[in-house]
């Protein structure tokens, strides 16, 4: 009898560990799960004059993720926000040369996280100049074909020199890019009615940078 009724006890004293053990009651520690992310992502920015587009990009990283980027120009006169709920590395963005004034311009890229923590990049200075821009190596052509809202743009890229980067931009939005040499691209994509515009921005291996857009109305 005295052993019938210590077992229970013991069942459920055993038992009651293991709740608080689950719960973390028996662990004044923690865990890190349960940790707030307290860490602010990094960003540096860039900014490339085109002769159709500034092109502003931000290199990030984060303990967990980067999921929006700001790119405030002239201490916000002129704002661009890219989004991304998955997260990425680069974040990227076109700017209509004809929004900004000539002269000499500023960004500042404002990277968050989806805990909330944000950092400002030290801010990149640029200058815009009306007339014709300086020549490059780079020859960028572009075109469009329309199908209703399904449109096809054509591009293709001559240069003498190795092709390092090209992006995609529609309607200031980064689409896509390829980082090596690639000269001719044909893709479709579905948009909605209004006006919109394709700019292709390319790099070469020496810094070369050219662009061309395609407006198209859908």
């Amino acid at each position: 009898m005295h052993y019938l009724r210590k077992a229970p006890h013991a069942t459920f004293a055993a038992l009651l560990l293991s709740v608080l053990s689950a719960c973390g009651g028996g662990d004044s520690s923690g865990t890190s799960s349960s940790q707030h992310d307290t860490t602010a992502p990094t960003v540096a920015a860039t900014a490339t004059v085109g002769t159709a587009a500034v092109v502003l990009s931000a290199a990030v990283s984060d303990n967990v993720a980067v999921t929006q980027v700001e790119f405030l120009i002239d201490g916000g006169t002129n704002k661009a926000t890219v989004t991304d709920s998955q997260g990425r590395s680069v974040f990227s963005t076109s700017i209509p040369i004809s929004v900004l004034s000539a002269g000499n311009h500023s960004v500042v890229a404002r990277a968050h996280d989806a805990a909330g923590n944000a950092t400002d990049a030290t801010a990149v200075s640029f200058s815009v100049s009306q007339g014709t821009a300086p020549a490059s190596p780079i020859k960028v052509t572009a075109s469009s074909a329309k199908d209703g809202g399904n449109v096809t743009f054509t591009v293709d890229v001559q240069s003498d020199k190795q092709i390092n980067l090209t992006n995609f931009f529609i309607d200031g939005e980064f689409v896509g890019g390829r980082a090596d040499d690639q000269r001719h691209y044909s893709f479709s994509r579905i948009l909605p009615s209004g006006t919109h515009r394709l700019v292709v921005d390319v790099t070469d291996v020496s810094g070369n940078n050219s662009q061309a857009e395609v407006i198209v109305e859908v």
